[in-house]
């Protein structure tokens, strides 16, 4: 249980950057925020199994949003990506991994994302 409390602990720190980045548009906000999402999800991985899949599912994808908010689209479409094998019933994540697409011209794929 210590693994999963430390880790959102460290995702609700994330949140808290990207948030501050989204109101401020500071670069180090958002990187400061994938350093968090990163460790939230290396504790979440040596967890105890309680429905680790939505939690990694929304853990990759906040990544992934700090990923797009900076402009690395591919490292963000890696993170959707991660979210859908874990969650593949949620249609922001296949939005936002389409989204990366079109930031990238992969406009046929990311047409089918959506």
């Amino acid at each position: 249980m210590h693994k999963q409390k430390l880790a959102l602990e460290l995702y609700d720190d994330g949140k808290s950057l990207l948030e501050k980045y989204n109101k401020e548009k500071n670069k180090s906000d958002a990187e400061a925020a994938i350093q968090k999402f990163s460790e939230a999800i290396t504790c979440l991985q040596s967890a105890p199994a309680n429905d680790k899949g939505s939690t990694h599912a929304k853990y990759h994808a906040d990544r992934g949003n700090a990923f797009m908010a900076i402009g690395h689209y591919q490292k963000a479409m890696y993170d959707f990506g991660t979210a859908i094998r874990f969650d593949d019933k949620n249609p922001q994540y296949y939005a936002n991994r389409g989204n990366c697409m079109m930031m990238l011209n992969q406009i046929n794929d990311a047409l089918a994302e959506f």
